[in-house]
């Protein structure tokens, strides 16, 4: 029964009564706008429940920024290791995948313990990786963020079922502008990576609520790391931690925070409410899971990646070793929907019944069309970027960015509500979040590919450019080249007959070497931008009527006063 027919079915009770005691009139009348509240509402613990997750939303995003950011300077440092894209490329795959899982999961079990299962793990990747000594150790912590970054995206789902239907979409345009805090953290990277003497040369303090980090350095010879929540104070006594890796404290710090939050305030509907009329085991619900959907998943996606992270780096884009996983990793993905669609599966991972509705999955094409057209234009723009542009990149790449959440949230809204069942919100978001995120996890393996390719073959054309006429000695170019591919101090000063003159140069080589190959990354960018718009204008419009004051749950904590519902019907 709908929500907003509940409340006038009391209403209707409390007219047929036409009791005589005022007392008992007001109090029924009270007890129906409670009612209401509760239902169709947002209270103070809707709110709470909706920062907790707005928490998450920043406690991932940090996983995925700050190790981006700072993946060049930890290869330098802990490297070099050509397999240390993986670092990132490893969160992709993982969200990808797990938040599959974890949005069928979380539709049959509750969402409450599989958020704060992500965080956990999330947490412990930023360990893993602030004592990070080997590119393996940091591919390890990339994993970890990107298992514990699939079950926090199911924060999506969270949002949408307990916020009135009317409110979703506003309330996903709030949940994106909380991620605001997180956007600033490459800014902190830096600041982490370049000034070493606020790092553990000193003792530095991240204050976020009743949650810090201080760093101690005893004579360089150990770090001492203090966290410190609501009062309990935890000591961790490390060797030598590379500059590379010290902003995974602060994300640390910030996961502990964010988890805490959600733990305390998050508290949506259990497994004993959702299986209340079938009163089924939870191990039952467990072997009617797709296993085999999740292991087609897992392998092709796995697959496919690995081959187009080694086209060109490892081997040639022509050999067996790049397009054999490529195209078994897309044969097994064409499986896995074959499997799912027509295999007699109760819980699939992907169900038939959200696809036979795609046309449905939209709404306002022509504001979609908008903002995907911008976002071409500046993508475009970019491409035009040199050497000497730097205020020009970043004013691009922030308009760019006016653009680019608006149509994520719109779909994540306009799907949501074009479900038959609100049952299914998880499995469908988990499915739009798996091929966001695994496209972005095939888009980062091309595009470093290209960079790595492209700049790889500009560097000797600019850098012998930049020398010549310098009188540097040939017999030592090839050295100059591993400097420059480098691009660090120590590296420069290892080449015999090396000037600052010569240094300099070679450094502005890099940064052409470097433009010329992003040219080319904005190019294909474009390509990819064009299939959106091709999608986008198949959309359509959804039915206004559907904007309604329903929630597709109430949180547990926002029943404690639905005896209320009780009180009327004795009335």
């Amino acid at each position: 029964m709908k929500t907003a027919q509940i409340v006038q079915e009391k209403e209707e009770t409390v007219q047929v009564e036409n009791t005589s005691s005022s007392g008992d009139a007001a109090m029924v009348e009270d007890a129906i706008h409670v009612e209401g509240e509760i239902w169709n509402g947002i209270n103070r613990k809707t709110v709470l429940a909706f920062l907790a997750i707005c928490g998450q939303l920043n406690a991932y995003e940090m996983t995925l920024l700050i190790p981006a950011v700072a993946a060049p300077t930890i290869n330098a440092d802990l490297g070099p290791d050509p397999d240390y894209i993986w670092i990132n490329i490893v969160w992709g795959l993982c969200a990808a995948i797990l938040v599959s899982i974890g949005g069928r999961l979380s539709d049959i079990f509750g969402r409450r313990y599989f958020m704060l299962t992500g965080a956990t793990i999330s947490f412990l990747g930023t360990i893993v990786g602030a004592t990070g000594r080997s590119i393996p150790q940091m591919i390890a912590s990339g994993v970890m963020f990107g298992v514990g970054s699939g079950f926090q995206e199911m924060g999506f789902a969270c949002i949408m079922e307990f916020i009135p239907n009317k409110y979703r979409l506003t309330a996903l345009g709030l949940y994106g502008t909380s991620a605001l805090p997180c956007l600033f953290s490459p800014l902190l990277t830096y600041v982490f990576i370049a000034r070493t003497s606020i790092g553990w040369q000193g003792a530095v303090s991240v204050s976020i609520d009743s949650v810090y980090i201080s760093s101690l350095d005893h004579a360089r010879s150990k770090r001492v790391i203090g966290l410190k929540i609501l009062g309990v104070t935890v000591q961790l006594e490390l060797q030598h931690a590379d500059p590379s890796v010290r902003q995974y404290w602060f994300m640390c710090g910030f996961h502990a925070f964010a988890g805490a939050f959600l733990f305390c305030f998050y508290h949506p509907p259990t497994f004993g409410t959702k299986h209340k009329e079938d009163n089924v085991s939870k191990w039952k619900l467990v072997l009617e899971m797709d296993f085999v959907g999740l292991f087609l998943l897992t392998a092709g996606c796995a697959l496919f990646l690995v081959g187009l992270s080694f086209g060109g780096r490892r081997f040639e884009w022509k050999s067996a070793p790049v397009i054999a996983p490529i195209i078994v990793g897309i044969m097994l993905i064409v499986l896995l929907f074959f499997w799912d669609f027509y295999a007699n599966l109760k819980y699939p991972l992907f169900p038939h019944r959200l696809f036979k509705q795609w046309r449905g999955f939209a709404h306002e094409k022509r504001q979609i069309l908008f903002f995907i057209s911008a976002q071409i234009l500046f993508i475009g723009l970019l491409s035009t970027v040199g050497v000497y542009d730097k205020g020009k990149a970043i004013a691009l790449v922030f308009l760019m960015s006016c653009f680019i959440n608006q149509p994520l949230y719109m779909l994540f809204n306009m799907v949501s509500l074009n479900l038959e069942d609100q049952r299914d919100m998880g499995v469908a978001i988990g499915a739009i979040s798996t091929f966001r995120l695994l496209g972005g996890s095939i888009a980062t393996a091309i595009y470093s590919s290209i960079v790595d390719n492209q700049f790889k073959g500009n560097l000797p054309k600019e850098i012998s450019k930049a020398i010549s006429g310098t009188g540097f000695d040939s017999a030592n170019l090839r050295a100059l080249m591993q400097a420059a591919a480098a691009n660090t101090a120590k590296a420069y000063a290892a080449v015999p007959g090396i000037t600052p003159q010569i240094i300099a140069a070679s450094q502005f080589a890099v940064k052409l070497a470097y433009v010329k190959a992003f040219k080319v990354v904005y190019y294909t960018a474009l390509g990819f931008a064009v299939l959106a718009i091709g999608s986008a204008l198949l959309l359509r419009d959804i039915d206004p009527a559907k904007k309604n004051l329903d929630k597709a749950v109430v949180l547990e904590n926002e029943k404690r006063k639905t005896f209320i519902e009780d009180e009327v019907e004795k009335v």
